[in-house]
């Protein structure tokens, strides 16, 4: 190679080179210029409508927080994202599941809220934060934020109605936190101090009812369901279609406590009252499928009630999808659902099927969990595929 040859192609690279890099800083600043956009967002519906569009593109979005986190960084002392533009960066980083920068912009935005002094945007961010950190299963955390939600008061003392009664939502909440940290006394303690400052109100009879249960308690948590929906049925303030919503939950939960307790019939008997009185919610259908084939009862309707459950969620995605509440690949079938199909498919003995449904189901990030690769072991067993193939 002549050394003419060799300065021509360094050349060539050099250009090729430099010229790639061009590219690169045009994309950054393009995202810089976006992320800084975002501080010309207003009010709480421009803040949902500008979400929905950034779901819209997942792997652009994702780009956007990481160059949004740099620009951040490299420009901390001129601050050059407002509180707004770190809210929706933290809402939309807890979306994508990259709860590290959720954490970083809700942490910025909290700043700017209490360099504006303004109590609903320190409320704001200290009810979403604690949410993504249950999200993310850092329950400590989640539970510290929660109580500094509870300590929020005005600078001159004056209760702000709004926030005093999320209060009560945040108090709720950290109760299911605590469940999730297996500290059922404390949650139990605070679901009872909750009544008496409530005045024995349904929401935290229902709160008891789920640490009960979570607890192993069900012969107590059955008595407190109950007990919840008497409260609610009796409530004069809430209409009757609300009314009707939150007994359905209770009921559905219900279900569960009924199955914990072996008493199958009732828990069939309570999900088919449920499916009847709302045909088209996909969860009652699979629930009530997935007990029956369990159970190995009346596998043909249970096998037509969870594709029924199949074909409303697709129907729920492809609408979600139309508004831009999901993006293109999250449009993907329920693994839960799926997983009650294959589990249908295995009690009619049609293992072939069954095994191909199973193989879809965890591929799925929700799937991974001890009951699914047990049902995907018993498939494979059946078909006498040896342990060392699954």
């Amino acid at each position: 190679m002549t050394t003419t040859f060799r300065c021509l192609i360094a050349a060539v690279i050099s250009v090729t080179l430099l010229g790639s890099s061009a590219v690169a800083q045009d994309s950054n600043l393009e995202l810089r210029d976006k992320a800084i956009a975002l501080n010309r967002v207003t009010g709480d519906e421009a803040i949902m409508a500008k979400l929905r569009e950034l779901y819209k593109d997942k792997a652009g979005l994702k780009k956007l927080i990481a160059e949004a986190r740099s620009l951040a960084k490299e420009k901390e002392k001129e601050l050059p994202l407002n509180y707004t533009a770190n809210y929706i960066l933290a809402r939309a980083a807890g979306a994508t599941k990259d709860y590290d920068s959720g954490e970083f912009f809700y942490k910025a935005s909290l700043e700017r809220a209490f360099k504006l002094h303004s109590l609903h945007k320190k409320a704001q961010v200290l009810d979403g934060l604690s949410t993504m950190f249950v999200q993310a299963k850092k329950f400590d955390d989640a539970y510290f934020t929660c109580q500094k939600y509870l300590d929020l008061k005005s600078e001159n003392d004056a209760q702000d109605q709004e926030i005093e009664f999320r209060k009560i939502l945040v108090s709720e909440r950290m109760i299911r936190i605590l469940c999730r940290k297996k500290e059922f006394d404390k949650a139990l303690d605070l679901s009872e101090l909750m009544l008496r400052a409530t005045g024995d109100s349904w929401l935290f009879m229902q709160s008891k009812a789920e640490v009960l249960r979570e607890s192993g308690k069900f012969e107590a948590a059955l008595a407190a369901y109950n007990d919840t929906i008497d409260k609610i049925e009796a409530n004069e303030r809430m209409k009757d279609e609300e009314k009707k919503e939150y007994v359905d939950r209770c009921k559905y939960v219900l279900s569960s406590v009924y199955s914990d307790l072996k008493q199958l019939d009732k828990s069939i008997e309570t999900l088919e009252a449920l499916v009847a009185s709302q045909p088209d919610n996909a969860s009652y259908q699979n629930d009530l499928g997935y007990l029956l084939a369990d159970n190995g009862r009346r596998l043909d309707d249970a096998q037509k009630m969870i594709e029924k459950a199949l074909e409303l969620d697709k129907a729920d995605r492809k609408k979600m999808l139309d508004e831009g509440l999901i993006s293109p690949d999250e449009d993907v079938a329920n693994s839960a659902y799926l997983d009650s199909l294959a589990w249908v498919h295995f009690k009619k003995k049609n293992y072939d099927k069954a095994l191909e449904l199973m193989l879809q189901v965890v591929k799925h990030d929700e799937a991974q969990h001890v009951e699914i690769y047990d049902h995907l072991a018993q498939v494979q067993l059946a078909k006498g595929q040896k342990a060392e193939n699954f």
